[in-house]
């Protein structure tokens, strides 16, 4: 595996440790001092693809919520193995009772003449309150014995859920690395957009100033020098509009850095190597494979049947062994002077649960058949990308041949009018216009070049290629 995704997944597969979740809280650090240094003296900041890339990764709030997620994944993991663990609870209290009077009672002597007449008969008698203090205390520990696999099928589900994270966190980092490479490319494109129409703009002064001397001349009308103007006011418009696209593409590129919108920069050249893809069988076999949604609907389907066991098996009996000790002290004491103890074996068994167990085996096993068919068209879909991809990346190439041949056959024209034009054959306007056609088949073979780069980028993100070094 390449550096890149080494040093990514190293960070969210075993840098997991207790501090871990501070780490994936901490917020991204600042633009590198480079960045800043350039900004403060107002030059535009070289930056090669993979240097955009480190940045990405580490100012993505993408990477980031994904990796808080596997956070709670393996928590959930822990969580759902601790009732398998010994438990032990200790309880107690101090309180301090006083009662209240007891209710008036009437003595009879039922019949009896009492030896003194009318000191007891029909006279009534209350009990007076009292006031005692007690503690208690009570140390218990219980452990699970047997519960017919139950916690473990468990285990086993959320286990299969943190693989569904990390799949999620393998989707969002390719995710990024598709839009880095179109947001580079699309600041390529559009700075060689520029210098194509900064061109365009000269050659229509030049047009306007060659009809200017005509004019003059008493060669060319009147009407000659204001449709000369339009190329003219049409190439400043299309310039202007370009400097807007190239800002704006840049902006686009620096929110996926983590850097100021404004910060310029100076870019390298086309990062993707035009190399063979191979065949597309073989294209969709290795997306079915390794892309992360297929990978994430994969591990929905295993934690889905794992589910279905434990639920399944809540039906079995559970065994617990629990051990405890208690005491109790009344008056002044705090602590009790003597405690008794209980050793036993329990067991519980639910006969009868309302029918609870069989209609959660019922949605458990929908669930199950939900994650099948989630996982049937996972594989569908990547197959259908990979197909798109592959020929579109096929189309692209094509158009970029016809365009490199669209050229060389301007070229061709500029050359015969030039030669024309020194015999005296022909006249300027014939030259400048095959200039013109020229530029704009030199601007359609850079727009049929960065296609077959996105092309290719959309192909590789299709395919499930991991991000380069």
């Amino acid at each position: 595996m390449r550096a890149c995704w080494l040093a990514l997944l190293g960070a969210s597969l075993v840098a997991f440790s207790p501090g871990a979740a501070s780490l994936a809280s901490e917020p991204a650090q600042g633009p590198p001092a480079a960045v800043e240094r350039a900004d403060l003296a107002g030059q535009a900041l070289p930056l090669e693809l993979e240097q955009a890339w480190r940045l990405a990764l580490a100012h993505s709030p993408g990477v980031a919520a994904a990796l808080a997620r596997i956070t709670q994944a393996q928590e959930q993991t822990e969580v759902a193995s601790a009732p398998a663990r010994t438990q032990a609870a200790l309880t107690g209290f101090r309180e301090q009772v006083r009662t209240t009077p007891g209710p008036p009672l009437v003595l009879s002597t039922f019949g009896m003449r009492p030896g003194v007449v009318g000191l007891v008969e029909d006279r009534p008698f209350q009990t007076e309150g009292f006031e005692y203090g007690s503690s208690q205390f009570q140390l218990e520990v219980r452990q699970l014995l047997f519960d017919g696999g139950q916690i473990a099928a468990r285990i086993a589900s959320a286990r299969a859920l943190e693989g569904q994270a990390r799949a999620a966190l393998g989707a969002v980092v390719r995710d990024l690395r598709r839009d880095l490479e179109e947001a580079w490319l699309e600041a390529l494109q559009a700075r060689f957009r520029l210098e194509l129409a900064q061109e365009a703009e000269v050659l229509a002064h030049e047009q306007m100033r060659m009809t200017e001397i005509r004019f003059e001349e008493g060669t060319a009308a009147r009407a000659d020098l204001v449709f000369a103007r339009v190329p003219v006011a049409r190439a400043e418009l299309d310039r202007v509009q370009v400097e807007n696209s190239v800002a704006l593409a840049q902006a686009d590129l620096n929110r996926l850095l983590g850097l100021p919108l404004g910060t310029p920069l100076a870019l390298s050249g086309p990062p993707l190597p035009p190399a063979s893809p191979g065949s597309l069988e073989e294209a969709e076999e290795q997306a079915c494979q390794t892309r992360p949604e297929v990978l994430q609907a994969r591990s929905a389907l295993e934690s889905s049947r794992l589910a279905l066991q434990a639920v399944e098996s809540g039906r079995h009996p559970e065994l617990y062994a629990v051990g405890s000790t208690n005491g109790v002290s009344y008056d002044k004491d705090l602590l009790p002077g003597e405690a008794g103890w209980r050793v036993a074996l329990e067991a519980r068994w639910v006969l009868l649960d309302g029918n609870l167990k069989t209609h959660e085996v019922r949605q458990a096993r929908a669930r199950v058949q939900e994650a099948e068919a989630n996982w049937r068209e996972a594989r569908e879909s990547v197959a259908l990308q990979v197909r798109r991809a592959w020929l579109e990346h096929q189309s692209a190439e094509r158009a970029s041949k016809a365009a490199e041949v669209e050229v060389e056959r301007a070229r061709e024209a500029l050359a015969m009018a030039e030669g024309r034009y020194r015999s005296g054959v022909a006249v300027f306007l014939e030259v400048s216009q095959a200039r013109v056609d020229l530029l704009a088949a030199r601007t359609s073979q850079v727009a049929a070049r960065h296609e077959v780069l996105r092309a290719r980028s959309r192909l590789d993100w299709a395919r499930g290629l991991e991000p380069p070094e």
